[in-house]
């Protein structure tokens, strides 16, 4: 990727890394909803606010 400008690479990180984030948080948020955490509803805002940005 050197030949690539950094405007396009960074448009190219973002179409890869931003989707299978996007997986990650909401398979990890179905997860916290199950758990037995005493506090999951603070993890759940955040992911849920991370997701919507």
């Amino acid at each position: 990727m050197t030949r690539i400008n950094e405007t396009d690479r960074d448009v190219l990180e973002q179409a890869i890394y931003l989707p299978k984030i996007i997986i990650i948080l909401e398979r990890d948020l179905t997860i916290i909803e199950k758990s037995p955490f005493e506090i999951k509803q603070l993890y759940i805002t955040l992911m849920e606010n991370t997701i919507r940005k």
